[in-house]
C-alpha cells in the first residue's frame, strides 16, 4: 500500500502511532512530504530513522531547506530559530561529524516533486505548492525551489486538470473549520498538514489505493 504524510515536526510519538495504525510493513511505501524537523525535539531522530528505511521516501520541506541554509551561513540561523529550528540545532550539535555529513548529503538529494500513478489516478506530491506551469515566471532554479517549499495553496486555487496535487506546509484550518483538523479536499488538491507540530493538532496519513484517512491519537 502507498501512504502519504507530511509535517511531522519532531513528533515521533504521533509518527509511531500512525505506523502502528496502518500496520506498516516492508511491502508498503510511505511518502513524507517534508518538515520532519523543528518545533519539537525528535526531528533528528526521525530523520536518521527515515534515512535507514528503504520504503520511506522523503521530499524536501521548507524546514529542511532552512536547516541547510542555516548550516551553510550563520546569517540564516535567526530565521531558522524563529521557525522552531533552535531545538533541532541543539540536538544537531551533539551528532558526530560522520552522522552530520550523512544527514546533509541525504537532505541535499531530496526531491522537490514526486509523481505517482495509483489505480489509474495520477498524483503529484509536493511540500508547499505545485510550481507554476509557466516556468518563465522563475528567475532561477533556487527561485523555483523556494516557491515549491515555501509557497502556499489558497482555498480558491485549482490544481492541474491531469493530476491531483497532495501537499502539506499549510495547516488545513486555513481551508475548513474542523476541530480537530482533517484532511482538506479542493479541486484537484489535497492538503494533509493537520497541525502535528502543535499540541492541538494531529498527524494525518492518506492511503492512496482507497483514499482512507488515518489520524494520530496522541
Amino acid at each position: 500500500m502507498t501512504y502519504i504524510i507530511s509535517d511531522i515536526h519532531g513528533r515521533k510519538d504521533r509518527f509511531d502511532d500512525i505506523l502502528k495504525q496502518i500496520n506498516f510493513t516492508e511491502n508498503d511505501t510511505l511518502y513524507i512530504l517534508g518538515d520532519v524537523i523543528d518545533r519539537n525535539p525528535d526531528g533528528i531522530t526521525l530523520l536518521k530513522y527515515i534515512m535507514s528505511q528503504s520504503n520511506m521516501k522523503m521530499l524536501l520541506g521548507n524546514h529542511e531547506y532552512m536547516m541547510q541554509n542555516a548550516l551553510k551561513s550563520e546569517e540564516k540561523i535567526p530565521v531558522w530559530y524563529y521557525n522552531g529550528g533552535d531545538i533541532t540545532h541543539e540536538i544537531w550539535k551533539k551528532q558526530s561529524i560522520s552522522i552530520q555529513s550523512c544527514i546533509l548529503e541525504y537532505l541535499q538529494e531530496l526531491p522537490l516533486i514526486t509523481e505517482l500513478e495509483i489505480n489509474g489516478r495520477k498524483f503529484r506530491l509536493v511540500h508547499g505548492k505545485s510550481p507554476s506551469e509557466d516556468k518563465l515566471s522563475y528567475t532561477s532554479l533556487e527561485d523555483l525551489k523556494h516557491d515549491i517549499v515555501w509557497g502556499r495553496v489558497k482555498s480558491m486555487d485549482r490544481g492541474p486538470d491531469h493530476v491531483t496535487v497532495i501537499f502539506g506546509h499549510t495547516p488545513t484550518y486555513h481551508y475548513q473549520d474542523d476541530e480537530p483538523m482533517k484532511i482538506w479536499y479542493g479541486e484537484n488538491l489535497i492538503g494533509i498538514d493537520c497541525g502535528a507540530a502543535y499540541t492541538r493538532g494531529r498527524l494525518a496519513c492518506l492511503r492512496l489505493e482507497d483514499m482512507k484517512e488515518f489520524y494520530s491519537n496522541c
